[in-house]
């Protein structure tokens, strides 16, 4: 289970399944409707966290803050990418990873 934190409008706690590492389904916890696939892709996966971040490093945001847990998951994130804009900030939380056996 994971949430955005951004300045974009709703933000309830995501459930996602992944099978065979493809997004199976995304749903809102809080009243079960599915996520467009194009909302909040940063985060739809644990892949997609990881790119989101790559690619905030490599593209020079001005602040990237990450806590990962022991398997490397990054469960806490935070990007700004330009300090003198407003309400571009980006960033989730994970609550929760159950891997599929």
């Amino acid at each position: 289970m994971a949430g955005a934190r951004c300045f974009c409008g709703f933000l309830g706690d995501i459930r996602t399944t992944v099978v065979n590492g493809v997004v199976a389904e995304r749903v809102y916890v809080e009243d079960g409707t599915p996520v467009p696939a194009d909302r909040f892709a940063e985060i739809a996966t644990i892949d997609a966290m990881l790119e989101t971040l790559d690619k905030a490093f490599r593209e020079g945001a001005d602040e990237v803050r990450v806590t990962y847990d022991d398997r490397g998951i990054p469960t806490d994130a935070s990007i700004d990418y330009k300090r003198t804009w407003a309400d571009e900030e980006f960033g989730w939380f994970v609550r929760g990873f159950t891997p599929a056996p």
